[in-house]
């Protein structure tokens, strides 16, 4: 359980935690599991988490979600030993970790990869 600041009718903009919120995190699972694994990664490859909505200033956000996949991708081409200079998407059915791409690809414009 947490105190927030829940908007309500009588209270829009709380300025006080108003009112308690039952929350779950995949964490809180893990002491009634008969069998559990780690699974360590590098987070730039791995992991980029959304949890709040686009504001000035604020992290884990949709943009900050493509902006991380798109200097992913970016880093897949040029291990394949393509050039970058704008950006670059590619399609997950030509290729999940960086496999299949073309050697000497150049996007100098934003790109989406099919094939």
């Amino acid at each position: 359980m947490a105190k927030k600041k829940i908007p309500c009718i009588e209270q829009p903009k709380p300025t006080a935690n108003n009112g308690i919120k039952l929350e779950k995190f995949v964490f809180d699972v893990f002491q009634f599991s008969e069998s559990f694994v780690v699974w360590e990664c590098k987070r730039e490859e791995e992991f980029s988490p959304l949890k709040n909505a686009d504001k000035v200033g604020v992290s884990d956000t949709p943009t900050t979600a493509r902006e991380a996949l798109l200097k992913l991708h970016k880093k897949y081409v040029e291990d394949a030993g393509g050039e970058v200079s704008g950006q670059v998407e590619i399609s997950p059915l030509l290729s999940y970790a960086g496999e299949n791409l073309r050697p000497n690809l150049v996007c100098d414009q934003p790109t989406v990869i099919l094939e």
